[in-house]
């Protein structure tokens, strides 16, 4: 009698422990049912970035207004630059500069013109619009005027080639 009283009492906890498990796994699938709807959620997401994306780039293309022109400017300028003046000339901008080093420079003036002028032009570049001739004067440095026809466009952006930017250096 004691052998089936033990052996029932094995066999009653074999069971428990079978139905926590099952429990477990229905919790688990749960879970899971939970996080698949999550991921669908988030797989909707980028959809909507791409809507807003595009949103965004029509609304750009069509920029013509000097404050649009210098929102972008300043948005591609070092903290150390001051926008001094901007000007639109028919379809041709004229941006005035200073760099912010005063009469000490700390390297060559000339490398640091360009280098900018490449950042401050990819951004408008970028935006679109109709411009044609991009002018940047640095204050006590000198200026650089590209027209947007000599851009070079790849894959990821629309640019002008670096050593076209240095060849139309004046001081």
């Amino acid at each position: 009698m004691k052998k089936l009283l033990i052996l029932f009492l094995i066999i009653s906890l074999a069971l428990t422990g079978c139905g926590a498990s099952e429990e477990a796994e229905k919790e688990d699938n749960i879970i899971v049912a939970e996080d698949y709807e999550e991921a669908e959620e988030e797989t909707e997401k980028p959809e909507e970035k791409e809507d807003e994306k595009e949103e965004t780039e029509k609304e750009v293309e069509g920029l013509k207004s000097i404050e649009e022109y210098k929102e972008i400017i300043l948005s591609n300028m070092h903290e150390s630059e001051t926008l001094e003046d901007v000007k639109l000339e028919g379809n041709n901008i004229i941006i005035k500069l200073d760099m912010g080093f005063g009469d000490t420079f700390p390297g060559e003036p000339k490398k640091f013109a360009i280098n900018r002028y490449s950042v401050i032009t990819d951004g408008l570049l970028e935006a679109g619009g109709d411009l044609e001739d991009i002018t940047i004067e640095f204050k006590g440095i000198g200026s650089i005027t590209i027209n947007t026809s000599e851009s070079i466009s790849n894959e990821y952006a629309e640019f002008f080639d670096g050593k076209l930017v240095e060849e139309r250096f004046e001081e």
